[in-house]
Order: structure tokens, then sequence, then C-alpha cells
């Protein structure tokens, strides 16, 4: 698994609005031939993408919980819970043990990006 999303994800991600400055890693893209190599690299310009030839903004699971811890607010909290390989991810209020909206997956990223997508769909991110 790579350290930050991959370039499926990456493009998903730029789709649904979210901003490129919040990305911490870059995919360099280069084709050798008929090939394509992928390679992630950090960002070292002070944790935030800034546009190169060849390549596209990557996020860490570090900087998309970052996006998502946004919306907690003393009524609405973030969860992340790792149970049977799978993450559960969403959105509870406090003190219920209910979610408002859960997403489970094997691929944390995956399971990040379409609560980013459900929340983009509601108006609640970007």
């Amino acid at each position: 698994m790579l350290p930050c999303t991959n370039l499926k994800q990456s493009k998903q991600l730029l789709e649904l609005g979210i901003n490129p400055s919040t990305a911490d890693w870059r995919l360099q893209v280069h084709k050798i031939g008929e090939n394509i190599e992928i390679v992630p690299k950090f960002s070292f310009t002070n944790g935030f993408y800034m546009a190169r030839p060849g390549e596209f903004p990557s996020w860490s699971l570090n900087s998309l919980l970052a996006l998502l811890s946004e919306l907690t607010t003393s009524h609405f909290e973030f969860f992340m819970i790792i149970s049977d390989g799978n993450y559960h991810v969403g959105y509870k209020f406090v003190g219920e043990t209910e979610p408002i909206i859960e997403k489970v997956r094997e691929d944390v990223y995956e399971a990040l990006i379409e609560l980013i997508e459900f929340l983009t769909s509601i108006g609640k991110l970007v």
C-alpha cells in the first residue's frame, strides 16, 4: 500500500473539488515506453503540494483526516474504527453510538474518499 492516495484516488479527490494545496505528497508520473511508472514523493514545500509538470497531488492518511476533522464540532464528531480487517469511518452526534453516516472498506483511503464524496454531495465539505 502506498503511503498516500494512488493516482485514481487522487484524481477522484480533485474531481470532488478538494484543494490540491491540502495534499502533502505528490505522485511523479513517468511514461517509459508503453509502461507508466508512478513514484510517490513527500512534498517538502512546507507540507503543501506545489504543481510541477508530470506530477499529481496526493494525500496521506493524516492530510485526509485533517480535512475531515474540520467538520468536528461540539455536537458532531468524526470516528475511525478498525474491525475485522475493515476500516469504519463516519460521523456521529457526540454522546450517541449510532453513526449519522458510516463507510466500511478494507482500504482506508477508499473509505475516506467515499465519506468525502458524500460530504461534498450534501455541501458540507469543499
